[in-house]
């Protein structure tokens, strides 16, 4: 008998590394195939129309006619604002031989998905691919920054020059020493991105100096002395690192912002305008309409409160103190790197909502101007979650998998949310403001409008009832539309036979189209209700019609 014990070989240990990555690249990929596969369901967003189509235009109007046509020196009030990314999306939509909406979304869609590319890098390159997962999952389980990502031509580019300057200096602080120029071109055209849409975007370059001066003062706490400390400055080519991007920023805006390109000495009043900028209407904020310039200083937290998935909220200022105790052992440490990341990340979270309230600024349609500081919360998010990890692991065989149900469960309920909710995503709302039904009462909903897109397409349908019932043919009958605000924005979609006009031109309309923002839907109460946009239990936008018996 042989009693040889058979030696069976150990399997070896998953690669968690390559795991993470692939997994990343999983969502990624999926990601970007839905919001391109579902980017035409989304309707223009109350100021798109200005931004994109007529501000862009009127910029790319101004180099083409060498200056004559000077309508975006004075175009409304966007001549305060950069006007690269309006203007580029413009000549794309000219370009390329497809619908100009689509066109738009795409453009949208393509600059909000590397919002989630820049979070994800961020994550890795901070603390690896598993903070780089998780920095990623919690960007993309933001319903308010999913749904931005298709309409909002402003604060998404914002947010992703943003991320990825601030993706561009970590990596910079990595080698000081040799930083490529290709990494301070890329800086540059991320802080161009930023910088031409927001004058807000000098953040940036503050945000640069800071990196710089961390740098600088850890070599000088490792090599003590002012000799040393100016040997270093010049074998990092400092003059060289600010000039490079800094160049390529403020080149960027200026030849997009005509306003303050032929006349640099305006920057002063544009960053005036911008942080008390003038808006005189109201906003609805815990049940009561407020006006934007007397905002009480509860507001941007409020919002963000209710805004950000549950778990986002919950974990927020459990994830804030660990980043600064981790800061506080990194700079005792000495590790560069780690200390620039997470002061970098804790500086663009906290800061610009903290200037906000102090400085009384303006701000309205809940989080939309802030939208920016929330990549650099899900970084620090993921790397704190990553990190966290570790103590799950160490957890007894019964409460481990607990965790991981609940958040699974967790995690299918809030995608479940997001579904029922297309295309409004951006009107997400969490159980701390008392579910989605009940939120409508006490905040904004589609606060942009874009609910009229869909209704566009019903009244449509209505109209060909109407004409079917009257024994003419759809394409004869004319059709007198009012609309509350914006009325151009559904002018795209509806056939030539209606007549669009603003809901006070209108005498004897056909249809009435009303949001339901500043209670718009209570007037012309003689017209029955005859359908209405919803998701969830909130109403966004109503259509009244006299041909039709009331339905709700």
């Amino acid at each position: 008998m042989d009693l040889a014990v058979e030696v069976i070989p150990r399997t070896a240990a998953p690669d968690w590394e390559a795991v993470y990555d692939r997994l990343s690249t999983l969502i990624l990929v999926c990601l970007g195939l839905l919001m391109l596969i579902t980017c035409r369901d989304y309707g223009y967003s109350y100021d798109e129309v200005w931004q994109n189509r007529f501000y862009g235009k009127a910029i790319a109007s101004f180099y083409a006619t060498f200056g004559v046509d000077v309508r975006a020196l004075k175009y409304l009030d966007l001549h305060l604002f950069g006007g690269l990314y309006d203007t580029l999306s413009e000549m794309l939509a000219w370009l390329l031989p497809l619908p100009g909406h689509l066109t738009r979304r795409i453009v949208n869609v393509l600059t909000g998905f590397l919002a989630f590319v820049g979070t994800w890098k961020t994550g890795r390159v901070i603390a690896g691919p598993k903070a780089g997962f998780w920095s990623l999952l919690f960007l993309a389980m933001t319903p308010v920054f999913y749904g931005h990502t298709f309409i909002n031509a402003k604060d998404i580019p914002f947010a992703t020059g943003t991320i990825w300057t601030l993706y561009y200096l970590i990596r910079l602080v990595e080698r000081p020493l040799d930083v490529s120029k290709g990494l301070l071109i890329k800086l540059g055209l991320s802080m161009a991105l930023a910088i031409g849409v927001r004058i807000g975007g000098i953040l940036l370059i503050g945000y640069m100096g800071l990196a710089w001066t961390i740098v600088l003062l850890f070599h000088y706490r490792r090599h003590p002395g002012i000799k040393e400390s100016w040997h270093y400055i010049q074998q990092s080519s400092l003059a060289r690192a600010f000039f490079i991007p800094l160049t390529i920023a403020s080149g960027l805006m200026l030849l997009f912002w005509p306003y303050l390109c032929f006349n640099p000495l305006r920057f002063n009043s544009i960053l005036q305008a911008a942080t008390h900028h003038v808006w005189t209407k109201s906003v609805l904020f815990k049940g009561h309409y407020v006006y934007a310039s007397k905002l009480p200083w509860d507001y941007i937290p409020g919002y963000f409160l209710v805004n950000l998935p549950e778990l986002l909220v919950i974990i927020s200022v459990p994830v804030l103190i660990w980043s600064l105790w981790k800061s506080w052992k990194h700079w005792h440490q000495l590790a560069t790197k780690e200390f620039v990341a997470l002061v970098l990340l804790l500086v663009s979270t906290l800061m610009p909502p903290a200037i906000v309230i102090i400085n009384h600024s303006a701000v309205y349609d809940g989080i939309r101007h802030l939208l920016f500081v929330v990549p650099s919360l899900a970084v620090l998010s993921g790397v704190a979650f990553a990190q966290w990890g570790s103590l799950v692991q160490r957890l007894g065989i019964i409460i481990r998998p607990l965790l991981i149900g609940i958040f699974a469960i967790y995690l299918t309920y809030h995608i479940h949310l997001m579904i029922k909710l297309h295309p409004y995503q951006y009107v997400f709302y969490n159980i701390f403001a008392g579910g989605m039904p009940e939120a409508s009462k006490w905040f904004e909903t589609d606060y942009w409008m874009t609910s009229y897109y869909e209704a566009a397409k019903k009244i449509i349908d209505y109209a060909r009832q109407v004409a079917a019932r009257e024994n003419v043919a759809f394409e004869d009958r004319r059709f007198t539309v009012g609309v509350f605000y914006v009325p151009i924005n559904i002018k795209e979609f509806m056939p030539k036979n209606f007549i669009i006009l603003e809901e006070d031109q209108v005498t004897h309309p056909d249809f009435i189209l009303a949001s339901t923002r500043w209670d718009s839907d209570k007037k012309f109460p003689q017209l029955p209700v005859i359908d209405r946009i919803e998701r969830l239990g909130m109403i966004f936008s109503v259509i009244k019609s006299p041909h039709f018996q009331k339905l709700f």
